[in-house]
């Protein structure tokens, strides 16, 4: 499915069903650009798409997604900077957290990555920035850091992830169909 019908399908959702999914503002460019400009990357393609075209930071089917560069707090039960998210223009290595079984593994620093959503229950998905996984979703949980699961099982990018969670939400099993015909 194309990038353009994705962002419609997720607009016309939330203005349908508010329940389900809303999105904060939309990104302004330059807003995009300090940040890139700040930890010396470009951003996956879909995922500035995304911030432009649909909104920076909301919520769908229970997961909440981070505006540009926040993350959620659990001391003040809301949107907070970020907690030590490791730089960004780094390899992004994945297998580095998957052999560590300390209990607060899952919150250290991830070099190439960085936290786009949180599900619940230690879950959060990242969005990878650099190296072959760059564009990608990966789910990170203790103790292990995995492209994130989803019904197409291929590596989705952030507007697939979230487009398949608002499709699961609504029950629309034709859309993840449609998806993975494409």
């Amino acid at each position: 499915m194309h990038l353009d019908a994705i962002h419609a399908q997720l607009v016309e959702l939330a203005r349908a069903r508010p329940d389900l999914c809303t999105f904060r503002s939309r990104c302004a460019p330059a807003e995009i650009a300090g940040f890139e400009a700040h930890h010396g990357v470009e951003l996956p393609t879909e995922y500035r798409r995304f911030l432009l075209d649909v909104g920076n930071g909301g919520s769908v089917n229970g997961a909440t997604l981070f505006p540009l560069g926040m993350t959620w707090s659990f001391e003040t039960n809301d949107f907070g900077p970020w907690f030590e998210v490791g730089s960004l223009s780094q390899q992004f290595c994945a297998d580095a957290f998957n052999d560590d079984e300390e209990d607060d593994a899952w919150m250290e620093p991830c070099p190439g990555a960085f936290p786009v959503a949180y599900l619940g229950c230690t879950i959060w998905e990242w969005l990878v920035i650099t190296g072959p996984d760059r564009g990608e979703i990966w789910e990170r949980e203790h103790p292990s850091f995995v492209p994130a699961p989803n019904p197409l099982l291929r590596a989705l990018s952030f507007s697939e992830w979230v487009f398949v969670e608002a499709a699961k939400g609504a029950k629309r099993k034709d859309w993840i169909d449609h998806l993975r015909h494409t």
